[in-house]
């Protein structure tokens, strides 16, 4: 129990240093004590990861726990699942996104140049400026997937957000202390 509410205390003083922080310690003094409360925070969890201990208890857990984690990864997939609709509304509305945005025109101009063997990094002509990208791999190779499935490439980020939220919630949900 005193794990739980050391546990909650430590997340508790980080929101209350999120939105109050600047204001009782200062703007100089604030990022330095938000630091230190996430530090202990993950601190106190591989703490708590080397100082277990083992009990019938935790064993019979562990039997049921394929079930709870799977229950955790289907209950991460619903999360981003449920805003499916009012995403699906906004990209409607907002149907090319290179009006607004330069964004997914540099990633997919990124993604283009390595599929044909160019180098991808290499300034891009946006018609009235030249930005240089930035982007790493990682942010622009997943426009291949949408490519592959000839699927709009902004629906490729919310499918890889669903899927992290499920292995976020498979293994949330798999954590024995």
């Amino acid at each position: 129990m005193k794990n739980l509410i050391l546990g909650l205390g430590l997340f508790f003083a980080q929101i209350w240093l999120t939105f109050n922080g600047v204001e009782y310690f200062g703007k100089y003094n604030s990022p330095y004590l938000f630091f230190g409360v996430s530090l202990a925070i993950a601190l106190y969890f591989f703490w708590l990861l080397l100082h277990k201990t083992t009990t019938e208890n935790q064993v019979d857990i562990r039997v049921a726990s394929s079930t709870r984690k799977s229950l955790g990864a289907l209950w991460g997939l619903i999360t981003v699942a449920v805003s499916y609709e009012e995403i699906r509304k906004l990209w409607v509305q907002y149907d090319t996104p290179r009006t607004y945005s330069d964004v997914l025109p540099q990633m997919e101009a990124l993604y283009n140049r390595f599929q044909n063997g160019e180098f991808p990094y290499t300034p891009l002509d946006m018609g009235g400026w030249s930005p240089f990208p930035v982007y790493m791999p990682l942010h622009w190779l997943p426009v291949g997937l949408a490519h592959l499935f000839s699927m709009d490439t902004r629906w490729i980020g919310l499918v890889l957000m669903a899927i992290a939220a499920g292995i976020y919630g498979w293994c949330v949900t798999g954590c024995e202390f």
